[in-house]
């Protein structure tokens, strides 16, 4: 009935009518080739590696600049220690002071003999004073001649008795006056000897309180030293552990990051694109993934210098293969000249003239300059190494390129750090460096070799599927492929 159709229309609206309440329909996850395009998740952006490389740039400088302090306070890798050698000028001004007491004792006990002997000869002279009427012997000498001439004279018994008396007293006092004066002599050499020796002494007592501040600078000096040496300890251990936490995180971002692009590449290029995945065209447009390998740490720099390691390396194997080739060459035609013939006797009755040498104007090999391809030079710029001029210079310039890519390596590598660093021992666990010295610097300074066994990076590359398995790596592809410009056909020979 018509009641019945008005009453199903109505119970039944219209698709348009329903878009409109309900809103647009939500289109299904589209699964292709058994993925699915996770459109829910965010895509997770690329950790930025070159604020990571700037930040772990200055925590390593930072890192170094400690180092060296701490190499020079505590004499690590043949360096001076600024402690040591302060505490071997405390021990030099203590010996000096203990000398300077040893004389100082040596002074004192001759100086209180001095003032015995002085006492003892005051003493004879004090007993001889009251018996002593005449101290000038001039004087006693005129007197006594004096006596002697009314002695001569014509006296009577007693004058003469008188005289003679006065004779013996001025005689006596002679002869004490002369015992005098020899006490006198000795004492005023005594006297001048006890001056020189207060003198000396108190030199002694002088030079042993400038010592004794001098003892008492250099313990200070070395206090200071060895609270620096603790600072710097503390400010070490936490800038170690800080650059841990960086790499650690920068690692962790990194991790995240290629497992999502593991997970969603290859079902995000099918989505986006109408082109298979085998095809250019198909990643023309596709910006929203980063190649994870670029995301190692320095990896710029370690491509430029495996590409120029690879180029140098190949130099030198292709002049040993030419090197080798020209004494083979020099090797039969010894041997064929050896091996001749001799002329028929007819040959000697030809006048033939012989033919003239000509002059050879071949260069010395290693006189020759190199010539290098834009790329190269371009290359050794962003490294700051020279590029080699001359033959006899590719091996120098290996070494420093090979020098430079382990220095970038070096970067990363972690170390366990304890209090035990510098002096008080270190431990090396299974994932450290093991090397034959226990310094923080070592890391750096590839002074020693490292351990086939240890840890060499702590940023190790992420191997990840890739859309094309038998793609070679980047590093590879860039001194083997046709198109690049390092490639054996567009690199300029040397």
């Amino acid at each position: 009935s018509m009641a019945g159709e008005c009453s199903e229309e109505q119970e039944s609206p219209s698709s348009d009518d329903m878009s409109a309440i309900t809103g647009p329909e939500e289109t299904p996850k589209m699964a292709i080739d058994g993925q699915s395009i996770e459109t829910a998740t965010p895509t997770p952006s690329p950790p930025d590696r070159n604020d990571f490389q700037s930040h772990l740039g200055d925590i390593n400088a930072s890192i170094g600049q400690l180092t060296k302090r701490l190499n020079q306070l505590v004499g690590r890798n043949g360096s001076s220690s600024l402690i040591s050698e302060a505490s071997t000028r405390k021990k030099s001004i203590l010996n000096q002071r203990e000398d300077l007491k040893k004389e100082t004792d040596r002074t004192k006990a001759e100086l209180e003999e001095k003032l015995k002997t002085i006492e003892d000869i005051r003493s004879q002279m004090k007993h001889l004073e009251p018996e002593l009427h005449w101290k000038n012997m001039e004087r006693l000498d005129k007197e006594i001649k004096t006596c002697d001439e009314r002695y001569k004279s014509k006296l009577n018994n007693r004058e003469e008795k008188v005289v003679v008396a006065e004779l013996d007293k001025l005689k006596r006092n002679k002869k004490r006056l002369e015992k005098y004066n020899i006490l006198l002599a000795e004492r005023r050499d005594i006297e001048a000897d006890i001056s020189v020796l207060k003198l000396r002494r108190d030199a002694d007592f002088t030079k042993q309180r400038n010592l004794r501040k001098d003892q008492m600078t250099e313990a200070k000096t070395q206090l200071d030293l060895k609270e620096e040496a603790r600072r710097c300890h503390q400010e070490l251990a936490g800038l170690i552990e800080a650059r841990r936490k960086v790499v650690a995180a920068y690692e962790a971002d990194r991790d995240a990051y290629a497992h999502w692009v593991a997970n969603n590449r290859k079902a995000a290029l099918k989505a986006s694109s109408s082109f298979p995945a085998t095809f250019p065209a198909a990643h023309k447009n596709n910006s929203d993934f980063v190649d994870v390998q670029e995301l190692e740490p320095f990896y710029e720099q370690k491509r430029d210098c495996r590409l120029l390691i690879a180029y140098l390396e190949r130099y030198e194997k292709e002049q040993a293969v030419h090197a080798h080739e020209e004494n083979g060459m020099n090797g039969a035609a010894a041997a064929g000249a050896e091996s001749a013939d001799e002329f028929p006797e007819a040959f000697k009755q030809l006048a033939v003239q012989p033919a003239r040498k000509k002059k050879s104007h071949k260069k010395i090999k290693e006189k020759q300059p190199l010539s290098h391809g834009i790329d190269i030079y371009k290359l050794f710029g962003q490294l700051e190494i020279d590029p080699p001029k001359y033959h006899n210079e590719v091996a120098a310039s290996l070494d420093k390129v090979r020098a430079q890519l382990a220095f970038h390596e070096s970067q990363t590598v972690q170390m366990d750090w304890d209090e035990e660093q510098y002096g008080l021992g270190a431990h090396g666990g299974p994932g450290t460096i093991a090397r034959s010295m226990s310094t923080v610097d070592s890391a750096f300074d590839h002074s020693e070799t490292l351990s086939i066994h240890s840890g060499r990076f702590a940023l190790s590359p992420i191997n990840l599927t890739r859309r094309d398995s038998n793609r070679r790596s980047r590093a590879d592809e860039g001194l083997g492929s046709a198109t690049s410009p390092l490639s054996p056909t567009n690199v300029s020979p040397l």
